[in-house]
């Protein structure tokens, strides 16, 4: 369907691992939908039970890795990158020894360039090409490619491209057929968050105000967070929440897709409700030498103990941690926020520049990406879930001026930036139904579950991208961009 193709890397790799088997191919290349446009000449694309045709399948013939106007879907660079003949091994990374392995049976590697690159926190450091002749049809071939790490701290990842040498028929020179990519080593910079102003708590009846090195952090129980760090109000949106569902995908509603009229009765549609009750039920503040500490407590139905941590520093800093205990299997946890529409620039470090999620983000390169929140929504037919994207150590949304907001993981975590609400993408079912809010919806998470492959129309996920009923949690450190 189309958020989908998840598990297709695990897919493809049965058939290379066990002789008696082979498929992987792709059954539906590109959406079948037909556009028309309204009286105002805006474009609309209709799909089945649009024409008062009686019995339908509504949207299945949506479900390409193609766009019915011939754009790629996220999932394409999916199937790209997996059904690529050509990767590599580590041997010694951290040394720059790969294999490169050439899976092709009858092509030898002789008109492949390998383009690689080393990258600190995604600035590029050094960069070479290495010739591939000479690795003959279902062969290997070790390669030194001369890396030199510095004692500098941060993430240092090498990213192998593979690349045509010259033009053919149906491709130029240049063009990449996929890559790898290693993390040779990361290490993380002690952050001093003491240096700054005193720690300034003032209360009213109604909010609460904490100032700190230009900060300004003020809430009211069951209203707005604000956060300012002086070039005004960046929470201007839609109230801080904690966050448990998704737009659901054609593959989250599975059978159901074909009888819209028992949509309702869907158990993933539990969390809907969930997620539309959640309520800050009350807060706590204390206050040390080094810190102020908020705690928001959640009242979230199939959550137990959901709350957000919010711990402000002399520096202006914040860490913000959200944790809870799932009764059921879930769709997502993380919180969703509105920020300013001001700030229109995103700019984040992890996987890109596509969308991507746990179980389909082997074709998204890690990688300093730019872009902006109408960019990031991909306009499948049917609105559903997108724009997601994974493995983020930062993200950041700046105005014009580059003045902003970043969000640094712990770890990684996931997030996406869109102009439209999910209330918004979750009732419409057709692309021209949206319209834009007047602020940007963000989403931290933990973690979302998989789209779903193999089958169909359903889900079918694989263990590691389910989301058990259980414990989660992730923290994420809160500073200005200033320029």
């Amino acid at each position: 369907m189309e958020n989908s193709l998840g598990n297709f890397r695990e897919y493809v790799e049965d058939f290379e691992k066990y002789d008696h088997m082979c498929g992987g191919f792709i059954w539906d290349f590109v959406d079948q939908a037909i556009r028309t446009h309204d009286k105002d000449g805006n474009e609309i694309w209709n799909y089945g039970g649009d024409f008062n045709e009686g019995v339908s399948s509504y949207y299945f013939c949506n479900n390409g890795i193609i766009a019915a106007d011939r754009t790629p879907h996220p999932a394409y660079y999916e199937v790209k990158q997996v059904y690529s003949n050509i990767c590599a091994k580590a041997v010694d990374a951290e040394h720059g020894v790969v294999e490169v392995c050439n899976k092709n049976y009858f092509v030898t590697l002789d008109d492949v360039v390998l383009h690689w690159t080393l990258t600190l926190d995604g600035a590029v450091k050094d960069s070479g090409t290495l010739d591939l002749s000479g690795i003959a049809p279902q062969t290997s071939k070790q390669l030194t490619v001369p890396v030199q790490l510095s004692s500098e701290d941060g993430e240092w990842i090498l990213t192998l491209s593979y690349r045509h040498k010259g033009d053919g028929s149906w491709f130029k020179k240049d063009d990449e057929i996929s890559f790898d990519q290693f993390v040779l080593k990361k290490t993380s910079p002690e952050h001093n968050t003491a240096s700054g102003s005193e720690i300034r708590v003032e209360r009213s009846k109604l909010t609460t105000t904490i100032q700190a090195g230009g900060t300004t952090f003020r809430f009211a129980i069951g209203k707005q967070l604000e956060l300012d760090f002086g070039n005004g109000n960046i929470f201007d949106g839609a109230p801080f929440r904690l966050n448990v569902y998704r737009p659901l995908t054609d593959n989250d509603r599975g059978y159901l897709n074909f009888v819209p009229k028992l949509l309702p009765i869907l158990p993933l549609y539990s969390w809907k409700r969930s997620n539309r009750l959640v309520l800050p039920k009350r807060s706590r503040i204390s206050q040390s030498a080094d810190r102020v500490t908020v705690t928001f407590h959640w009242k979230v139905a199939m959550v137990r103990r959901a709350k957000t941590v919010v711990e402000i520093f002399p520096d202006g800093s914040l860490r913000m941690t959200t944790s809870g205990k799932s009764l059921f299997p879930m769709l997502r946890f993380g919180v969703k926020l509105g920020v300013s529409e001001k700030l229109s620039h995103v700019r984040w470090y992890g996987r890109g520049p596509e969308e991507s999620y746990c179980d389909r983000k082997t074709g998204q390169r890690i990688a300093l990406h730019e872009s902006t929140p109408e960019q990031m929504f991909h306009p499948y037919v049917r609105p559903q879930a997108c724009g997601n994207r994974t493995d983020v150590r930062f993200v950041e949304l700046v105005d014009d001026n580059g003045n902003g907001i970043r969000f640094t993981a712990d770890d990684v975590m996931e997030f996406s930036a869109l102009p439209y609400s999910q209330e918004k993408i979750d009732k419409a079912e057709h692309l021209h139904e949206l319209q834009k809010d007047p602020y940007t919806t963000l989403t931290l998470d933990a973690k979302q579950r998989g789209v779903g492959g193999d089958m169909p129309g359903v889900a079918c996920l694989h263990e590691p991208y389910k989301m058990h009923a259980g414990k989660y949690s992730f923290s994420c450190t809160v500073t200005p961009v200033r320029k």
